[in-house]
């Protein structure tokens, strides 16, 4: 801008020296004014140039300038590029690790539920089978009552055996002393017989007495050794009762706590079928 004034005002001044120069001293004055005119267009011509140098040099550095924020945009859209392309792949395997995952937890929501399945049906056949093992200790709690109204019938029986026994001792202990007696008066009463008859009875009487009481005694041996042997059968049978009846106690204990197992198990197999409706569900 400033040279544009700086030539506005040559060529006013040059205007009015024109007007001058038709004369010879005008003449001398242009050539004067052409001289300062030409040094003033020399000065405004280099300072043109190093104008022009320098908007050059401006330029170059804006051109470089330019350069480089088309390299820096051109690496920051590959960079941009390989990280989306990156992010783009991570997507990928995150998706494709995410749809493993599911498989696979869907596979063991499967088996899980399988499992309880099958553990389900076990507990309800073992429910079936500690129900059928209940009803049958019923029966036999039924058969263990029978058992001790039948063992009581036996102790009832053995009493009054053995009361037997005692009054059967007791009458042949007394019918031997009477025997006894009934000899030794007989004898007495016949030693005023006769001699002779007194003899014959002295040798008969004791054999017949003798048989009589071996008779007796074996008889009476006999029924002790039957009584003894049916006493002794009683016993045994009782023992057997006895121990029988301790087994079954102990069985019924087994089978109640049996009883409580599948009782507190019961309790538990809502939890576990809602545990199972749940797996189910998810």
């Amino acid at each position: 801008m400033p040279p544009k004034k700086k030539k506005s005002k040559a060529k006013a001044q040059r205007r009015e020296r024109g007007m001058e120069s038709s004369t010879p001293a005008g003449s001398e004055n242009n050539n004067t004014l052409m001289h300062e005119e030409y040094e003033e267009l020399t000065v405004t011509l280099n300072s043109l140039k190093r104008r022009v140098e320098q908007l050059r040099r401006e330029n170059a550095l804006l051109q470089n300038e330019a350069d480089r924020i088309r390299q820096e945009n051109q690496e920051y859209r590959d960079y941009m590029k390989i990280k989306i392309k990156k992010r783009q792949d991570a997507i990928v395997t995150l998706n494709n690790q995410h749809q493993r995952e599911m498989q696979n937890i869907q596979e063991k929501r499967e088996e899980v539920l399988e499992k309880y399945e099958d553990e389900a049906r076990e507990i309800k056949h073992q429910i079936q089978v500690k129900e059928k093992k209940l009803a049958v200790l019923k029966l036999e709690i039924a058969d263990l009552e029978d058992v001790k109204h039948l063992r009581q019938q036996q102790l009832s029986h053995i009493a009054e055996l053995e009361m037997e026994i005692a009054a059967m001792v007791s009458s042949h202990s007394k019918s031997l002393q009477g025997l006894k007696a009934d000899a030794v008066a007989q004898k007495k009463q016949h030693e005023a017989q006769a001699q002779q008859k007194v003899r014959h009875l002295s040798q008969e009487a004791p054999r017949d007495a003798v048989r009589c009481l071996k008779a007796l005694t074996t008889k009476v041996f006999e029924e002790n050794q039957n009584l003894r042997e049916e006493l002794h059968l009683l016993f045994q049978r009782a023992r057997e009762l006895h121990d029988q009846q301790i087994a079954l106690k102990r069985k019924q204990q087994r089978l109640l706590a049996e009883k409580e197992h599948v009782r507190m198990f019961r309790s538990v197999l809502p939890e576990i079928k809602r545990g199972a409706a749940y797996g189910a569900d998810s």
